[in-house]
């Protein structure tokens, strides 16, 4: 059975009239069948409220990840589904429940190789998808980089 993706846009969730808005729902992703419902979260670990928790290895993304939890508790039970937050820290570490979802993809992508594409396999699918990741969580970065700058240039000419 192949996994689709919705993604719920802005405009749907808000259409909803839920205040829960997941990211996406992967259809009949997990190894019951259920539906692996997901949503995003990007955490610094660097920050001050979560610089105890840095301490341990992917300390920020697990209390991430358990709030998220805590959180989509009573929609997925409403929806029947299984929730993986999909939580990264903004120097690159995957939080535990996006590297399940990612193996759960891969296993999906290996049984779907077409024959004669033996190449692009579980593993292939895997490193594209991490590499993807991290390459956009780097932009991220990058990008909030370039907007602390500008405001410090901006705050610098008011100042003279």
């Amino acid at each position: 059975v192949p996994a689709h993706m919705d993604y719920a846009s802005h405009s749907a969730k808000k259409s909803s009239g839920s205040r829960l808005r997941p990211d996406g729902r992967f259809q009949n992703l997990h190894s019951t069948g259920a539906d692996v419902v997901t949503d995003v979260s990007i955490t610094n670990p660097s920050s001050s409220s979560l610089i105890r928790f840095a301490a341990e290895r992917l300390g920020a993304a697990a209390l991430r990840e358990h709030t998220k939890r805590r959180k989509y508790t009573a929609y997925v039970e409403r929806e029947q589904s299984t929730f993986c937050p999909f939580v990264f820290e903004s120097f690159g570490s995957f939080g535990v429940s996006a590297r399940a979802v990612l193996a759960l993809l891969a296993r999906r992508a290996d049984e779907r190789v077409l024959p004669g594409a033996e190449l692009f396999s579980a593993w292939s699918f895997r490193v594209w998808a991490v590499r993807v990741l991290a390459a956009a969580i780097q932009k991220g970065n990058s990008v909030l980089v370039d907007v602390a700058l500008e405001l410090s240039r901006s705050a610098a000419r008011r100042r003279v």
